[in-house]
């Protein structure tokens, strides 16, 4: 290709004019972080779907355990009891009328005995550790467990010592009734230990 002079008076090391050169325009920057939309904020937009939330959770009542545990414990004391009148207390060897047993209900002698106190007792103290359990009439329910396990020990006691004591003529020795109604009676004492302390529930203000 011929090599072509510049223009006369022009040198050909001059610097270029800018005027005639065409113009790259800048990069664009980045626009600038819009501020939240309060609409936004917590969840859907205005006039969207409603946001998630968790559901509430309903605060737990004190002592849900002790109740429970005094309530099963109470009743299976109580169904011991009942079933410990009608199962042999004393096997008595009488002089000149050989073995007899005897239980709740009917004595070696033939005679009615205390079972029923006893079978009544024990549905006491089961009734009162079913509601000991699902916190209903507390107090109530409370008052007639601790007359229950009075009364179960008080005639624990009672059979025990008329058995040790049987009289002359007669060889007496402890049925498996009598060790029903000791594991029952211990059971419910643990089950008012128990009911005793639950901790009172305290009404929160609205």
């Amino acid at each position: 290709m011929p090599f072509s002079p510049p223009p006369h008076g022009e040198s050909q090391w001059a610097a270029p004019d800018v005027s005639t050169m065409v113009t790259v325009p800048p990069e664009a920057a980045p626009p600038a972080p819009r501020e939240a939309d309060p609409a936004w904020l917590g969840g859907a937009p205005l006039g969207g779907s409603e946001p998630w939330m968790e559901a509430p959770v309903a605060p737990r009542t004190p002592g849900v355990g002790l109740r429970w545990a005094s309530g099963v414990i109470g009743v299976l004391a109580g169904t011991l009891l009942v079933a410990s009148s009608w199962m042999t207390w004393v096997t008595a060897d009488i002089r000149g009328a050989g073995l007899r047993n005897g239980n709740g209900w009917q004595n070696v002698y033939g005679n009615l005995s205390l079972g029923p106190i006893v079978a009544l007792i024990g549905l006491a103290v089961a009734v009162a550790s079913a509601l000991v359990a699902v916190d209903v009439a507390r107090r109530g329910s409370r008052a007639v467990l601790a007359v229950g396990c009075v009364a179960a020990v008080g005639l624990l006691i009672w059979e025990l010592v008329d058995i040790s004591t049987p009289g002359r003529g007669v060889t007496s020795s402890i049925g498996a009734g009598i060790w029903t109604m000791l594991a029952g009676s211990i059971l419910v004492v643990v089950a008012l230990v128990l009911a005793v302390r639950v901790p009172p529930v305290v009404a929160t203000p609205e």
